[in-house]
């Protein structure tokens, strides 16, 4: 709304893809941890690396040499 008024006022020019907002919140449930789990062991079977199935769990490797 303000960007719409600074670029109407003339102030501040933009277009209607710089006004445009996505409000982006997590999801307010708990996470189920072994559906989680379970998903990755299937992706592991079909060959996904283990380094980018710990990335989708949200962990981070620091030293890629221990990763199997």
């Amino acid at each position: 709304m303000v960007l719409s008024i600074l670029d109407t006022s003339g102030i501040y020019q933009t277009t209607p893809q710089d006004r445009q907002v996505d409000v982006i919140f997590p999801s307010p449930l708990p996470e189920n941890t072994m559906e989680k789990l379970e998903e990755a062991k299937l992706k592991k079977e079909l060959g996904i690396s283990t380094e980018q199935l710990l990335r989708e769990l949200g962990m981070e490797i620091k030293d890629s040499s221990i990763v199997t």
